[in-house]
């Protein structure tokens, strides 16, 4: 998973098959990094028609390592003091879980993978500024929230129920830790690449050219 700024991205591969980008139901390979909270505070955390007068939050990747910044925080205004940097991770966490969720009912509700036992792998990728700052370890707990998230969902639709569940939750780490993980998309983009084991042996770099 390519947690954007913006847009969010997923990539499935699976042993003997080429990679392929996954597409919701919409046909839409970039999907907007957002969530939507309704006037009643209910979270919404697909990002398709709101209903009207729900607020929009964007951003929530950056504000995840860095939760005050004033250029990203003003749209969070029912979230302020020790609430904000708590209420960013479980937005972050219920909106990643709603991926997860989404792209195992539409994979495994394929013909070849219908009657299959699938073992599944996450990566979700961390900006490369924190890859060796604590703030990896924020982005890991928001992954492995969603991993425990996507089945069941948590209980409670509205925002401080949705904080109060996130604060609750006993992350397995010996499990949930083998099934998901957080580092750049760069590093997880090398790493399949030197497991090949039809490439020729040598040194390998990767330069991620941005736009």
């Amino acid at each position: 998973i390519d947690y954007g700024t913006r847009f969010t991205k997923v990539a499935i591969g699976r042993e003997g098959l080429e990679a392929t980008i996954w597409h919701d139901a919409e046909n839409r390979r970039l999907i907007p990094s957002v969530v939507y909270i309704t006037a009643k505070g209910d979270v919404l955390p697909w990002p398709d028609s709101p209903p009207a007068g729900a607020s929009k939050v964007e951003y929530l990747k950056m504000l995840l390592a860095t939760p005050n910044d004033d250029r990203f925080g003003s749209q969070l205004p029912f979230l302020q003091g020790s609430l904000r940097a708590q209420g960013v991770k479980a937005l972050a966490a219920l909106f990643l879980s709603e991926l997860i969720r989404r792209v195992r009912e539409s994979e495994e509700n394929k013909p070849h993978l219908k009657n299959e036992n699938t073992r599944w792998l996450v990566n979700i990728g961390v900006p490369v500024q924190f890859y060796d700052g604590p703030e990896r370890e924020i982005f890991q707990e928001v992954a492995s929230v969603a991993y425990l998230w996507h089945e069941p969902r948590p209980q409670g639709g509205d925002i401080g129920s949705l904080v109060s569940a996130y604060s609750s939750v006993v992350v397995d780490k010996a499990h949930i830790d083998k099934a998901i993980s957080a580092f750049p998309e760069l590093a997880a983009a090398l790493s399949e690449y030197i497991r090949d084991p039809n490439r020729p042996e040598g040194l390998y770099g990767f330069c991620d050219i941005g736009g």
